[in-house]
């Protein structure tokens, strides 16, 4: 994962991660690179943070997934009903396109980039009112 990529994934504050010692030294390995405050966040505005909540076209989990995402991302045994298997598989997907972003940008996407990645990864430059809006209040969430 490049720099620019993990910048949109982790915040300054908020980094899981695991540390392991190995002959007299230490190092920090990283968790799957997780911003909370974001995750948090898209939980929040995309399903109140239900886990068992199914949108109109069938989106699944707290991060209203799509099911064909959904399959495409989630692990064997990965439930969208599980809060961290929820997260896992969102975190793949936006660690994806928030890496192909980084890619033609040369920056990492700032927090009403990454919720329109989320919503509508083909309209980030060009949303609708309700989606800029909704990225509006996404990222004020982020704060």
């Amino acid at each position: 994962m490049t720099a620019t990529v993990r910048a949109a994934l982790v915040g300054a504050s908020a980094v899981a991660t695991n540390h392991t010692t190995t002959a007299g030294s230490s190092s920090i390995a990283q968790a799957p690179a997780v911003h909370f405050n974001r995750f948090a966040a898209l939980s929040m505005l995309e399903s109140g943070d239900c886990d068992t909540c199914v949108g109109p076209n069938g989106e699944m989990s707290r991060y209203q997934v799509a099911p064909t995402v959904w399959k495409q991302f989630a692990l064997s045994g990965e439930e969208p009903t599980h809060e961290q298997d929820a997260r896992a598989v969102s975190a793949r997907i936006l660690q994806q396109r928030c890496s192909a972003f980084a890619a033609r940008y040369g920056r990492p996407p700032t927090d009403f980039e990454f919720y329109l990645l989320w919503h509508r990864p083909a309209r980030v430059h060009n949303p609708t009112t309700r989606e800029a809006e909704r990225a509006h209040r996404f990222s004020n969430l982020c704060q």
